[in-house]
């Protein structure tokens, strides 16, 4: 979205493709810019707690009332900054669990479903760099010391340091043009030249 926004107001085609403002005397107001709308009569906070059972109905969705249950949750609450969050949450469980209980494609793995929650923080979040998930509650248990040592794999420093030299190039252009430096980008060289950082090592396993 940032992309299309980004190409609104691109003055390359003004003169090609005039602005219709350009070209109209007059224009009348837009109704729905200066109507303002009567508010919901179900407002809801998330104090109120509904979200809770959202999330309940969300994994008992079929695709056939999977249209009728977004529309629930979108139509028939007057929802705050909160609750639009946790409605949206439970739009994409339910979406998730109606996909997963088609009686000839469903039925996902575990492993399966843990592929779907990296998909979605690599696709709605936009993250692109290796990632980790930690547990905290595994800090209960000793046999999961291992996972909280602080190392990293050698495909993810590889990834760093080739990111870090990527990113130092592009730098090193933008400086020579205005002339700025700091120490991220000193922090990049270190990365380039071999210095794990934060304290991390390379983990020897694979």
């Amino acid at each position: 979205m940032s992309d299309m926004l980004g190409r609104i107001g691109d003055d390359d085609n003004a003169e090609a493709h005039p602005s219709p403002v350009d070209t109209v005397d007059t224009m009348e107001p837009v109704a729905s810019l200066t109507v303002q709308e009567e508010p919901h009569p179900n407002p809801i906070t998330e104090e109120m707690g509904l979200h809770k059972e959202w999330f309940i109905q969300a994994r008992e969705q079929t695709l056939e009332s999977l249209p009728e249950f977004i529309r629930h949750l979108i139509q028939d609450y007057g929802h705050d900054y909160g609750t639009i969050v946790n409605a949206c949450v439970a739009a994409g469980i339910a979406g998730i669990q109606a996909v997963n209980h088609d009686p000839k494609q469903g039925g996902i793995t575990g492993f399966q479903a843990g592929c779907v929650m990296w998909g979605f923080m690599r696709e709605w979040m936009h993250y692109d760099s290796p990632m980790l998930l930690r547990n905290y509650g595994n800090m209960l248990y000793p046999q999961y010391k291992k996972e909280f040592a602080q190392t990293i794999s050698k495909d993810t420093w590889a990834w760093l340091q080739a990111e870090a030299k990527r990113k130092l190039a592009e730098a090193n252009t933008v400086q020579s043009e205005v002339g700025s430096y700091n120490t991220v980008h000193v922090h990049w060289e270190s990365i380039v030249a071999g210095t794990v950082p934060f304290g991390f090592t390379v983990s020897e396993d694979d």
